[in-house]
């Protein structure tokens, strides 16, 4: 049900969230699915409020539990605030926390957020694509790193 709010195209975050709290008062406990949901509606919903909200949110969400999907969603709902210095944070905590770096959808949500930064948030880029961390197989971010070392002779 979250999920969908999050699909309408329309402001739904503080919709979603009183879902997500009967969720709760059920017993039924959030897990990263639902706040990576919830994050996305906030992501489209521009409402007062929903960034301080979606923050506190994503604050509690434990660290561990953080992952390729939370932090894009995070980033952008920064970049429609124009939190840049708050963008450059979660995008530092991204690097160091995700088991595949880089990620494209964690960097390009990061240009977004952080539009002052661009060259800098390159040459991250540049550097980790030559020395990517990958813990599991098959991923879109560890095919971009590896044409990136085979065309630069890197291989």
């Amino acid at each position: 049900v979250i999920k969908a709010y999050s699909n309408t195209g329309k402001p739904s975050f503080f919709e979603a969230m009183k879902v997500a709290d009967m969720m709760e008062e059920a017993g039924v406990q959030p897990n990263i699915i639902t706040w990576n949901s919830l994050l996305y509606a906030a992501n489209h919903d521009r409402r007062p409020g929903v960034l301080q909200a979606a923050t506190k949110m994503y604050e509690d969400i434990p660290i561990g539990k953080r992952d390729k999907f939370t932090y894009p969603a995070m980033l952008h709902i920064l970049a429609n605030n124009k939190k840049e210095t708050e963008a450059r944070a979660v995008f530092e905590e991204a690097m160091a926390n995700l088991k595949q770096w880089p990620n494209e959808f964690v960097f390009k949500a990061a240009l977004r957020a952080c539009p002052s930064q661009k060259a800098e948030l390159h040459a991250l880029w540049n550097q980790a694509a030559r020395q990517p961390r990958d813990l599991f197989m098959g991923d879109g971010s560890r095919r971009i790193a590896q044409n990136y070392r085979r065309q630069n002779g890197q291989q």
